[in-house]
């Protein structure tokens, strides 16, 4: 679409971007949205800032790039208008999404979640970023309206890398049916009517994927590998239980309610102010063995109940000579 196009398209461009426009916060930021789009509808090979601002009247580089990067808006409000607007306009109850993932090539190691991995735009290995992606397509048309971007479990691992590219620490590691996975449960809590969901064997051989879809009442359409092995029959599955910690966990609470009772056992005795009786231990009772009674009270009694025995004289030896 060329710029006269978009001119002619103005009336209408803004009727739409009305709904969305108090989520993009300060009345600046109104305008600078309004350019963004304006460039992206412009098309082009590369649409970054720079061909952006070249193309539309008006457009400030610098401008542009703080919207992007540092202007407070939500782009989770804005998503979530749009699924409503998408509702709204193109719902039905058999609707279907269709989850896909896609590569960005990339020439530097910067910017977040890029490494080498596979790419279905490029058909190949390369540097590149991945996004997964959800699209909503009823008999009344298709558009996305969700995504995640995928982060390389070398990047997860890498807690330098994930500071200094500015991804919250609290983000863990997400295959990419993950990702789908969830997209489809938030368009489930937000009413996204829709029945089916469709994708390629990345999807098509994760359990998780689709047990996720099949709990969650839908029906799906995926592709799958050639070996890949499946259930003729709902298997029955037997529940497995931890009983050894289950049984550990009980012991333990024995012992806690033992010590709680036989503490409250000693404070009972401290404050009735009986004499105490102090528990002598293993390793003197054991000695205590060889002691006869008669001996105990010279050995534990006071100095002055102690009984002084004669002492015997010792007879020289002497010797006899022959």
């Amino acid at each position: 679409m060329d710029v006269q196009a978009i001119e002619s398209l103005m009336p209408e461009l803004e009727s739409f971007v009305s709904r969305y426009l108090p989520h993009f916060g300060r009345a600046q930021n109104h305008a600078h949205a309004m350019t963004i789009l304006q460039g992206l509808l412009a098309g082009g090979d590369r649409r970054n800032v720079e061909n952006m601002a070249e193309t539309i009247e008006g457009g400030v580089v610098r401008t542009l790039q703080k919207f992007i990067a540092q202007a407070v808006w939500s782009d989770q409000d804005v998503l979530a208008e749009l699924r409503q607007h998408v509702c709204e306009a193109l719902g039905e109850e058999d609707g279907l999404l269709i989850v896909d993932e896609t590569g960005f090539p990339k020439k530097g190691k910067l910017s977040v979640g890029v490494a080498r991995q596979y790419s279905g735009t490029l058909g190949r290995v390369d540097n590149c970023q991945v996004g997964v992606f959800v699209s909503y397509c009823s008999s009344q048309g298709e558009t996305l309206i969700d995504r995640r971007l995928f982060l390389p479990e070398q990047w997860i691992i890498d807690e330098q890398r994930l500071a200094q590219a500015g991804v919250p620490s609290s983000v863990i590691f997400r295959s990419k049916p993950e990702l789908a996975s969830e997209m489809i449960q938030q368009a489930i809590i937000e009413g996204v009517p829709f029945q089916w969901v469709c994708g390629d064997s990345i999807y098509g051989t994760s359990p998780v994927f689709v047990q996720t879809v099949r709990e969650l009442g839908k029906w799906y359409v995926v592709e799958t590998s050639c070996d890949a092995r499946v259930w003729t029959t709902k298997p029955k599955l037997r529940p497995v239980g931890h009983h050894h910690t289950c049984l550990s966990m009980l012991a333990l609470l024995f012992l806690t309610l033992q010590k709680q009772r036989l503490g409250e056992k000693t404070s009972r005795a401290d404050c009735s102010g009986g004499p105490q009786r102090t528990q002598t231990p293993a390793i003197y009772k054991r000695l205590d063995r060889g002691r006869t009674r008669s001996m105990e009270p010279m050995a534990n009694g006071p100095q002055s109940d102690r009984k002084t025995l004669p002492r015997t004289k010792k007879k020289k030896r002497t010797s006899k000579t022959h």
